[in-house]
């Protein structure tokens, strides 16, 4: 299970980090509490991802370190860098938005060129399902996950619980699945009886290196930063 949006929102994204399982930390470059929640997320054995902004269909605002269609190939690469080098706990990145960017594939040509070159796994948040990200990190030979289930695209318990539901039996069904979720209150609730209940499911929360083995794909490459083993995936026992 990976937690989005980490970096604005004290009292839930620290408790989001402390949730007791190996639950991914999707943290935003340069947002006020960035280094303090990779930090905290690093001393609580959790993995770090950065939660970086990608131009979406709608042009939305995207804050710092935004990722925009416009941009020249440099002025791309050195957004990403900065990006990059903000969090250096990171292992690995996802989209935040991006329904435009990740349908563009000259950029995802760059953006997986660089994570290659820097040794970051790429989760595809798939805000569209026209998204190119995962089939050029693949053709790249960048360790790649796709999210199968957003849990909280309607913020309510009885949504977030079916949402779970279902991300069980994606699991049940293929071996593994992958969420994405939100720091609201109704979200980390709904995962923290989750992680309660897992064991009932035949299902064991497991992290980013060990669902790439799971995926096949080779780890050799990824970024080492003395981790502990976590994320939010699912896996079968």
């Amino acid at each position: 299970i990976i937690i989005d949006d980490l970096g604005y929102k004290h009292h839930e994204d620290f408790r989001a980090i402390r949730l007791p399982a190996p639950i991914i930390c999707a943290i935003m470059p340069h947002a006020p509490l960035s280094d303090q929640l990779a930090n905290e997320a690093h001393r609580s054995g959790k993995e770090i991802i950065l939660h970086i902004p990608m131009e979406a269909q709608h042009h939305h605002r995207l804050g710092p370190g935004g990722l925009k269609v416009e941009m020249t190939k440099q002025e791309f690469i050195n957004t990403l860098r900065k990006n990059l080098n903000s969090i250096p706990l990171a292992i690995g990145m996802n989209n935040h938005m991006g329904s435009l960017l990740t349908t563009h594939p000259m950029q995802m040509h760059w953006l997986m060129d660089e994570l290659k070159n820097q040794g970051y796994a790429y989760v595809d948040s798939m805000t569209t399902n026209q998204s190119v990200a995962n089939v050029i990190a693949r053709n790249k030979k960048v360790p790649y996950l796709i999210r199968d289930v957003f849990l909280d695209h309607e913020v309510s318990h009885q949504y977030i619980q079916q949402q779970l539901q279902e991300l069980i039996n994606k699991a049940q069904d293929k071996g593994y699945a992958i969420a994405i979720g939100h720091p609201h209150p109704q979200t980390l609730d709904a995962v923290e009886k989750f992680i309660a209940e897992s064991h009932l499911h035949n299902i064991k929360i497991v992290s980013l290196k060990d669902m790439l083995k799971h995926r096949k794909h080779t780890t050799s490459t990824l970024r080492t930063t003395s981790l502990p083993e976590q994320p939010q995936a699912l896996k079968i026992n």
